[in-house]
């Protein structure tokens, strides 16, 4: 009966110990209160499905536009651009945002990425002014 007891004892401890390194944890998110560089912008907002399902744990970010009049681009690069993630209630904060035009792009896979669209059904356009907040509020974006 001993044996059985400090068998229980001995497997119950290693699996306290063992088991907190296995966890992962997710990466550490920008807050509200992050500090605000001066001279840039912050953008925040909550993203959901169009039937108001939260989008957790999404990949957000700002690609710049570039050119004049009718004939804009913009180009994605997620190793320079200004992003963040969503949290668990599709929440997210992006902070020192450099002043100009952005695309506000959702992350929907490898590879493909979903405009934010104004009720024109074209990419909506952000214009970024130095020291500003902007609340982007509740978001619909339709996924594929």
């Amino acid at each position: 009966m001993k044996r059985r007891f400090l068998f229980s004892y001995i497997w119950a401890l290693c699996v306290m110990v063992l088991l907190p390194g296995c966890a992962t944890t997710a990466p550490a998110m920008p807050t509200p209160n992050a500090p605000i560089q001066a001279g840039k912008a912050v953008l925040r907002g909550r993203l959901l499905t169009p039937q108001g399902a939260v989008l957790a744990y999404r990949a957000v970010h700002l690609a710049p536009i570039y050119g004049e009049g009718n004939q804009l681009a913009y180009v994605f690069d997620a190793a320079t651009g200004v992003g963040s993630v969503t949290d668990a209630n599709g929440a997210f904060v992006m902070v020192n945002i450099p002043p100009g035009r952005y695309v506000f792009l959702v992350i929907a896979s490898e590879g493909l990425t979903v405009a934010l669209l104004d009720n024109a059904g074209t990419e909506k356009i952000w214009d970024f002014k130095a020291d500003q907040l902007q609340d982007l509020g509740d978001a619909k974006v339709n996924l594929p």
